[in-house]
């Protein structure tokens, strides 16, 4: 934990982790009630976004490895996710079926497919020798941050009422990341 590199890495997994939990497990939740959708479309909207992770995993981790800045593509990446959540919570009903398909790709495609990448990044900042400490440390917030978000996204839908709120929250949680991994990537 006293670790400069790894703390900021633990909040950033734990960030991206919650966005990825929220599109896994309120997808078809919000586009059923939210949205109005069918279940049939609501699922199908789902598995548009889950294929859209797996494609993602494999393009994120080819221009990681393209560019060599893997922080600069989890910022860009951070990026798309938090202008997608914003988008994903102002969508309405009355909003074509296509639109909605095109955001949650496309927030799938992010939400879903940032782990390689943000795997790779932790090892590359490990000090010789401990890629596997480091690695695994970011994984325990990968996963708190998977299992509490839902939680705490319900709780914000309970207290609120709307899925908006909790969507501006994951995006202004991902943007905050972005902006530091950002930062790292320029120096």
């Amino acid at each position: 934990w006293r670790d400069p590199i790894l703390r900021p890495m633990c909040f950033i997994g734990m960030l991206f982790s919650a966005t990825q939990a929220i599109v896994v497990n309120f997808t078809v939740v919000y586009a059923v009630d939210g949205l109005k959708m069918s279940y049939v479309l609501a699922g199908a909207l789902l598995s548009a976004a889950t294929v859209a992770g797996a494609f993602g995993r494999i393009f994120w981790g080819a221009l990681a490895d393209l560019l060599r800045r893997p922080s600069a593509v989890l910022a860009g990446i951070g990026a798309i996710i938090a202008i997608a959540a914003t988008v994903m919570s102002f969508s309405t009903p009355a909003w074509p079926t296509t639109a909605v398909y095109i955001v949650c790709t496309i927030l799938g495609g992010t939400a879903v497919g940032w782990n390689g990448v943000f795997i790779a990044e932790s090892a590359s900042r490990a000090p010789p020798g401990r890629a596997a400490e480091f690695t695994g440390a970011t994984q325990l917030f990968v996963f708190c941050g998977a299992l509490l978000s839902p939680l705490l996204f319900r709780t914000v839908l309970a207290i609120t009422g709307v899925y908006e709120a909790g969507y501006l929250l994951l995006a202004a949680g991902v943007a905050t990341a972005s902006f530091f991994l950002g930062r790292a990537a320029l120096r």
